[in-house]
């Protein structure tokens, strides 16, 4: 995370008058009077090529603000002469226990400015930022595309940290993911690659050799999907907790907010061992449509 920024160490193309524009602009949680204003500012995204859009809503649907939770979303708006909304992003709070003591932590998400399609507002998205870290100085980013992103580069510019996440999969329907996997298919060659291993059973053989189950897993425990979880997920949370150096809250009343009991997408996962609980995972298996990446794949994600 970031504690101090210099806006002198900051690598932005063509400044121009960026800097005078960003001084006309303050940084607020979105109203509902800022609603009309925000869907402009994603109608010139969208013109301009952006594919992504800042809520059009104050009231978030996943992890909404409420009085008394420790753990919740929050949309902030970067407004120009009160009226124009110019960017925004959306901050995650939540509790982290870090060695053996309790943290708020920030999750800066969603990160959107006007620079991305009009070089006069090039300073907005250091602004964004640097707000995020002023309401948040423990303060993390997740899933930004790759280290040649503009917010990678200008995390790297400020001195952050970052860190390249592995992605670990396993298929279980070869031909189809040959036939489907969009992320893979953008080419030409792509295209005819995947096809040729599909059609050969090449895809086939190849998930065989790359899927082998693991040896030395315990045969003694058992797992069972759970409608909702309960009182012993506190008892092994507070068994477990000491033994990381970092971990989100992993609670009962945390859990009970990020997967809640009436949502059905989310399938509970009760592992035992001698009758004991020894563990737990949250699983979702979700069938995409026209997914950049997925294509019309079914996933399954741990």
């Amino acid at each position: 995370h970031g504690r101090h920024i210099s806006s002198s160490t900051l690598l932005l193309d063509h400044m121009g008058d960026a800097r005078a524009s960003a001084a006309s602009i303050r940084i607020q949680p979105l109203t509902e009077d800022l609603v009309d204003s925000v869907r402009e500012f994603n109608g010139r995204l969208s013109a301009g090529g952006v594919p992504y859009r800042l809520p059009e809503s104050p009231t978030l649907p996943w992890l909404p603000k409420r009085n008394g939770q420790e753990m919740f979303q929050e949309c902030y708006v970067a407004v120009e002469n009160d009226s124009a909304v110019r960017g925004g992003y959306i901050l995650k709070r939540q509790s982290f226990m870090i060695q053996g003591e309790r943290h708020s932590v920030g999750c800066y998400r969603l990160p959107l400015s006007e620079g991305l399609t009009d070089r006069k507002y090039g300073a907005v998205g250091l602004r964004l930022l640097t707000d995020a870290l002023k309401r948040e100085p423990l303060l993390y980013v997740l899933g930004i595309g790759g280290m040649h992103e503009r917010l990678s580069r200008m995390l790297t510019a400020l001195s952050w940290r970052l860190h390249t996440v592995p992605f670990h999969f396993k298929v279980i329907r070869p031909f189809r993911v040959a036939r489907q996997l969009s992320y893979l298919r953008t080419s030409v060659l792509g295209r005819m690659t995947l096809d040729l291993a599909a059609f050969s059973g090449g895809a086939w053989l190849l998930s065989r050799v790359m899927g082998r189950t693991a040896r030395g897993i315990d045969t003694q425990m058992t797992a069972a999907l759970q409608p909702s979880f309960g009182t012993w997920t506190d008892a092994l949370w507070s068994e477990c907790k000491g033994r990381y150096t970092i971990i989100a809250d992993r609670s009962l009343q945390a859990l009970e907010v990020l997967y809640p009991a009436g949502d059905p997408r989310f399938m509970r996962v009760k592992l035992t061992a001698a009758g004991n609980p020894v563990g737990w995972a949250v699983l979702l298996a979700t069938d995409m449509r026209e997914h950049k990446y997925f294509g019309n794949l079914r996933v399954g994600r741990i």
